[in-house]
């Protein structure tokens, strides 16, 4: 009887060592950043296979309904990382944020027969299509006279936009570009423009990091994830990531 309590009780802990040494990460389809499939890739993907491989962990992908949900499995704790996230003190209370890669800046997509947004004043005339929970800047953010409207994501408010639901999407040229790729079945070329107006960031994305993670995130293992973004590590399998998925890449309609 003592032998098979033994045997059990080291079998439960093989079996919880083999769940704490695996990293669950949330992903929703956003391309070309997360891509859901049989096998997910993307950007983030890239830069999350690369974080469990320094860290000498698994990785487990739990698909998400979109970034919303994602973002609230990693405040409770039900996911270990997300990727890809704007540092802000309003996330500090439930994760640690080390960055790993330039953010873009946003574009200011619109139907081709509307009037050019040439400066952040002439987005008050409009209706701007927004997703929920993302950190875009902070003008745009506080601004009470521009009409914000939520978007499932920018796949969605392409839609709404050519549906005159929306007047503007607020996005950036590779996320625009690849979408309109995975929408190939809508003529979307001819009825869109990227206005003059542009809002260049000065910011990284970061891997968040839960508080309430059962893995245990050490200073030594923030250091290490801190070298290897100023060694490039991150940069540089995104470039190789690009460089492999070039039909992701096209060149966006000016």
């Amino acid at each position: 009887m003592r032998i098979f309590k033994a045997v059990f009780f080291i079998a439960y802990c093989l079996s919880f060592f083999a769940q704490a040494s695996t990293i669950k990460v949330c992903i929703d389809h956003y391309p070309p950043l997360q891509i859901l499939s049989e096998q997910p890739k993307g950007e983030s993907i890239a830069a999350l296979k690369e974080l469990a491989k320094l860290l000498g962990h698994k990785l487990e992908f739990i698909p998400g309904p979109n970034f919303a949900r994602c973002l609230r499995m990693l405040e409770l704790g039900q996911v270990d990382v997300l990727a890809g996230l704007v540092d802000d003190p309003s996330r500090h209370n439930f994760a640690h944020f080390v960055p790993y890669q330039a953010d873009d800046g946003y574009i200011f997509v619109s139907r081709i027969d509307s009037p050019d947004i040439v400066n952040f004043d002439d987005l008050s005339k409009h209706l701007v299509g927004i997703t929920k929970n993302t950190k875009y800047f902070k003008q745009l953010e506080t601004e009470q006279a521009i009409k914000k409207v939520l978007i499932k994501d920018i796949s969605s408010g392409l839609k709404m936009l050519l549906r005159k639901r929306i007047d503007v999407i607020v996005t950036s040229k590779t996320i625009l570009q690849s979408t309109q790729n995975e929408l190939g079945d809508i003529d979307i070329d001819s009825k869109i423009k990227i206005n003059p107006y542009r809002y260049h960031t000065q910011r990284n994305l970061c891997f968040a990091l839960s508080k309430k993670s059962k893995l245990t995130f050490t200073a030594n293992d923030l250091l290490k994830i801190q070298q290897a973004a100023r060694q490039q590590v991150f940069s540089k399998v995104i470039e190789e990531f690009i460089l492999q998925n070039p039909e992701l890449y096209s060149t966006a309609k000016q």
